[in-house]
């Protein structure tokens, strides 16, 4: 992924520094290619969104995405993970059992 050249020899690194202008691409890229075979389950970089209409189904769907974070060798933390709510506000949408809507609170700030 990114190897820098020393005068020891070639240094590659195991996790990608901070500094690389490239990382959210290819932080995006990874996601893409991990989320594409599961069908309903956007991931925008680090963050990503199970929306289901029945509890049966998002256990379901919760169990396929931490096998597939677990086959890319990535790891969640916990402490951030939000599970099995009724609702959610993202990125100024709210997601719900009936979909995606807009969050009145941006639309009042564009009116």
């Amino acid at each position: 992924m990114l190897t820098k050249i020393l005068h020891r020899g070639l240094f590659q690194y195991i996790r990608l520094p901070f500094d690389v202008k490239i990382a959210p691409a290819l932080l995006q890229q990874t996601m893409k290619a991990m989320l594409s075979e599961i069908p309903g389950l956007p991931g925008y970089l680090d963050d990503i969104i199970i929306i289901c209409r029945y509890p049966a189904e998002l256990q379901d769907q919760v169990c396929v995405e931490l096998e597939r974070v677990h086959e890319y060798g990535l790891r969640m933390r916990t402490e951030k993970c939000k599970l099995f709510l009724e609702s959610s506000k993202y990125q100024g949408f709210i997601f719900d059992a009936t979909g995606r809507h807009p969050d009145s609170e941006h639309i009042r700030a564009v009116q």
